[in-house]
């Protein structure tokens, strides 16, 4: 997907455009549709791509019910583990925003799925997920879309 390639790009505007077209992509294109490239994008794990495809993940995960959400996990769950292990650290902090947002619309049902984690990225996604909750509790949850330029949160 060109979109996801143009964050390749040394400019910071392309890239900054590519993020609000993703996002507009990952709101209209039909869920499954976007799963399948978001997957292929994700198993090829080269970096920036992943971690634009990550962000696309969130926001089209948001947009999911929850028996759609378990319905895809077989499929993106694979590729969020693989990334879990990237040597970027803002790929490896999208993969547990992905998996915060799943536990948002599925609850504690994803726990399940997550056995092939390493009991450390467990942990560190239950911290996440219950800063999300918190923040939920104050008032201050984010939009169902999730925003590509939120990643310093």
């Amino acid at each position: 997907m060109r979109v996801l390639e143009a964050h390749k790009d040394a400019s910071k505007e392309v890239r900054r455009n590519a993020d609000l077209t993703a996002e507009a992509l990952a709101l209209y294109l039909h869920h499954s549709i976007s799963l399948r490239i978001l997957k292929a994008i994700m198993d090829a794990n080269q970096y920036p791509v992943n971690l634009a495809a990550l962000q696309m993940l969130r926001v089209v995960i948001g947009g999911l019910t929850s028996e759609e959400c378990a319905k895809s996990l077989p499929d993106i769950l694979p590729g969020i583990f693989k990334n879990f292990q990237h040597r970027e650290s803002s790929v490896r902090k999208a993969c547990v925003l992905c998996l915060v947002r799943a536990h948002a619309i599925m609850g504690d049902e994803l726990w399940s799925h997550l056995k092939p984690l390493e009991p450390s990225k467990i942990k560190l996604l239950g911290v996440y997920i219950k800063r999300e909750q918190d923040k939920s509790k104050l008032g201050g949850a984010k939009t169902a879309s999730g925003e590509f330029d939120t990643m310093n949160d």
